[in-house]
């Protein structure tokens, strides 16, 4: 369903995102956030 580089845009948009524009900052609560969103999709991928 979900290749390697999809989760790998995922993360690096993210903090991309937050580091370069200033819109959040990086906090511990956005990173399992993010994290927990990697995993739920890791969850549903198809081998």
């Amino acid at each position: 369903m979900y290749g390697s580089s999809c989760f790998i845009d995922v993360v690096y948009g993210v903090l991309w995102y937050r580091l370069l524009l200033d819109h959040a900052p990086l906090s511990e609560a956005a990173g399992r956030e993010l994290a927990a969103l990697v995993v739920r999709a890791a969850g549903q991928q198809v081998s």
